[in-house]
């Protein structure tokens, strides 16, 4: 079944799927405040047993001269009681916007028309 979200996507989306296992967040950019968004609303900051993999672009001019990415959320992951640093990787050539819930919630995101696929 797919569904369309309504903004203000994470709220609406993370409240009507809540993770029980894992997590794949998939993001070229990370905000800081997103993330908080997401580790507050999945009660990640709880969470020890919690499969939690990151995919990002990770290209050192994207925290340091255009700024789309914010450098803290390397230490917001690291302070996660469910962090594993070899969960995190880079893919230079990323665009894709996706979360990935258990296995069989799919949210894929392009610019402002946000889809769930179940």
């Amino acid at each position: 079944m797919t569904e369309f979200i309504s903004s203000p996507l994470f709220e609406n989306w993370f409240k009507q799927h809540q993770p029980e296992h894992s997590m794949l967040i998939c993001s070229p950019y990370i905000k800081q405040n997103a993330l908080e968004n997401i580790i507050e609303l999945n009660k990640l900051n709880s969470r020890s047993n919690f499969d939690l993999k990151v995919l990002i672009r990770g290209n050192t001019d994207e925290f340091t001269l255009s700024r789309s990415s914010d450098i803290g959320i390397f230490s917001t992951l690291e302070a996660l009681p469910c962090f594993r640093p070899e969960n995190i990787r880079r893919i230079t050539n990323l665009h894709m916007k996706a979360y990935l819930l258990d296995g069989s919630k799919l949210q894929i995101s392009e610019q402002k028309t946000p889809s769930t696929v179940k």
